[in-house]
């Protein structure tokens, strides 16, 4: 692979650095949006099959030296220029990396419980809870993005499943495995002037858009953490239904459920009309070559997005809608410049100056949805049940879909101290809600 500008190098001797490549750079960007207080870090959670129940703490943190060899990546340090990496002088200070980040929690609170307010990793944490029989990876955002998050607890069980690999530190072979920046992969380009021009237009239409929000009960700068998460599971009939009837409309369960989320957003603004300003996240690791495809690049953020506004209003058409989104997706998909457009958008947002960058623009954003598709698709070994959780501090809601087991879960993670304290969840009962408008039978 060429010299690339993101590309890792040892700046020193056992001292290794890589820039941020622009989409991590505005995830960091939002994982600080909050000063004295970092957002955004993911849990992925999981129920113990009867495969593990008679693990060992020895066996867990074992597994989990066996993953830092692996994926060296979980045990990087991140500031505001990017991530570093320090070659262990041996086995015996990745035992004590390890002692500090195994977190055993006999609480008898529950994962999602636990992970809700647990404190915000340095870089990666995992969890055992013995009393509910369940453990949790816990990792920074711009470390890893979902699926990465659930690639690496795969990676770990696996691990821990095997438990004959014995690995050791100090001779820096591991840093071979430190991943490349998603826009190395793809070859990304300097943004060229178009591009620089487009970038601008996509974000002062953004900036300057009316957003619509749930009603805040809060926006100051200091306001605390209440880290909630609202869960809903459809039932294994209602998902199987939901997904023949999108087929049926040639939309996916994605679009409907952020046409859902756009329209349970505007009767919940108290406004008659106004912007959607929206964050669509979209999983590149299906289009990459080989290896990077892989599990082997679980802690990597290989995600990118499209900033788009569309309009709304109480006469607007459900499926219509659905429709606009799916557009948006299949026109980012097939942007081969959309790497370079994130490096143009965020040099411009540098060079406004004021609020610090990205912070702005993620603050605009109306809803934001994310979907994982099949979790089975990323966690092959044997589990009871999967969760997943992202703790945000700004009034951003963070809405996640997923099937597992054959249900369709949708998550929404959000900072009470913003709202009343039923308002995202009475919002995303009504999410829910209009997601089970999808029906051939019925006009939209």
């Amino acid at each position: 692979m060429a010299e690339y500008k993101h590309q890792w190098k040892e700046i020193k001797p056992g001292h290794w650095f890589r820039k941020f490549a622009p989409f991590e750079k505005t995830e960091y960007h939002k994982t600080c949006a909050i000063p004295g207080v970092r957002q955004r870090h993911i849990a992925a959670g999981i129920s113990l099959s009867e495969n593990y129940k008679e693990i060992s703490i020895e066996a867990i943190k074992k597994a989990w030296m066996t993953l830092r060899y692996e994926q060296p990546m979980i045990g990087c340090s991140v500031d505001e220029t990017g991530y570093h990496y320090t070659t262990p002088n041996g086995t015996a200070e990745v035992q004590s990396w390890v002692e500090a980040t195994v977190r055993v929690d006999a609480s008898g609170l529950s994962g999602r419980e636990v992970a809700a307010s647990a404190t915000a990793p340095e870089t990666s944490e995992l969890y055992y809870l013995p009393k509910s029989e369940e453990i949790f990876l816990h990792v920074r955002h711009d470390i890893a993005d979902a699926i990465g998050a659930v690639l690496l607890l795969n990676n770990f069980l696996r691990a821990l499943r095997d438990g004959q690999k014995s690995v050791s530190f100090g001779d820096g072979s591991e840093t071979s495995r430190l991943p490349p920046s998603l826009d190395q992969i793809m070859n990304s380009v300097e943004p060229s002037p178009s591009l620089t021009d487009q970038a601008k237009e996509v974000l002062d239409r953004f900036l300057n858009s009316k957003p619509l929000f749930l009603k805040l009960r809060s926006l100051k700068a200091d306001t605390p953490l209440q880290s909630q998460r609202f869960e809903y599971q459809f039932s294994r009939t209602e998902t199987s239904q939901f997904l023949k009837i999108c087929k049926t409309k040639g939309i996916t369960i994605t679009h409907a459920a952020t046409a859902a989320s756009a329209l349970a957003t505007l009767e919940h603004s108290e406004e008659e009309s106004g912007d959607i300003c929206a964050s669509y996240p979209m999983s590149m690791r299906n289009v990459l070559p080989a290896p990077y495809n892989s599990p082997e690049y679980a802690a990597t953020f290989y995600t990118t997005s499209d900033l788009q506004v569309l309009s709304v209003s109480k006469s607007s058409d459900f499926l219509e809608y659905a429709k606009e989104v799916q557009n948006i997706y299949r026109s980012a998909q097939n942007n081969k410049n959309i790497t370079a457009l994130a490096a143009a958008i965020l040099n411009h947002m540098e060079n406004t100056g004021g609020a610090h960058p990205a912070t702005k623009a993620h603050s605009t954003l109306s809803i934001t949805v994310s979907s994982l598709g099949i979790v089975e698709k990323y966690l092959t070994e044997a589990t009871d049940d999967f969760w997943l959780n992202i703790v945000t501090v700004t009034p951003v809601v963070g809405t996640f879909m997923y099937t597992v087991k054959g249900q369709l879960r949708l998550i929404v993670c959000y900072n009470s101290n913003n709202y009343g304290s039923a308002d995202p969840d009475t919002e995303s009962t009504e999410h829910h809600t209009k997601v089970k408008r999808v029906s051939p039978q019925k006009k939209h």
